[in-house]
């Protein structure tokens, strides 16, 4: 499983550009536009109990996609949130279209500051553009609180 050039892959991989326009993730909820940060990296499954990558590459995909939130009357007025989604595919550059497994988090609240929290288009495109890389752990914590055990665990060797 090799990088474009060549190159093989390993540990977490940004996926280009830094940043992509998103679309509308939070309904009402969100302020302007939300933008994303991908990363993928080679999956070696524990368990291969999902028949369509068998005998196929599979790889992990995290998208970190952040937006702006409106906020309730409950919570800062403003701040900037992020809904991760994570994925199982068998071709990193298409993850929705190759998916095998897929699951989400959209509780990140990632900016809670105060009532100037700058929520601008400007604003959440850096924090995806900002993203770094997500670790084997974090991966390895949301696959098994969400029940995916052992069919999403990264194996971590060494």
């Amino acid at each position: 499983m090799g990088a474009a050039g060549g190159e093989p892959v390993t540990g977490w991989q940004r996926i280009e550009p830094d940043s992509f326009p998103a679309g509308d993730v939070a309904g009402e909820d969100q302020v302007g536009e939300a933008w994303s940060a991908r990363w993928r990296r080679p999956l070696v499954l524990y368990v291969d109990a999902a028949p369509a990558t068998r005998g196929r590459p599979t790889w992990a995909v995290i998208d970190c996609t952040y937006y702006g939130s409106a906020g309730t009357e409950f919570e800062y007025p403003q701040h900037v949130r992020c809904v991760t989604t994570f994925t199982v595919c068998t071709n990193p550059d298409q993850p929705y279209d190759t998916a095998t497994t897929q699951s989400w988090d959209v509780d990140n609240d990632v900016d809670l500051v105060d009532d100037d929290t700058d929520v601008s288009n400007e604003r959440i495109r850096e924090f995806a553009e900002n993203d770094g890389p997500p670790d084997d752990g974090f991966w390895n914590a949301h696959t098994e609180s969400a029940g995916y055990w052992p069919v999403m665990m990264l194996k971590v060797t060494g």
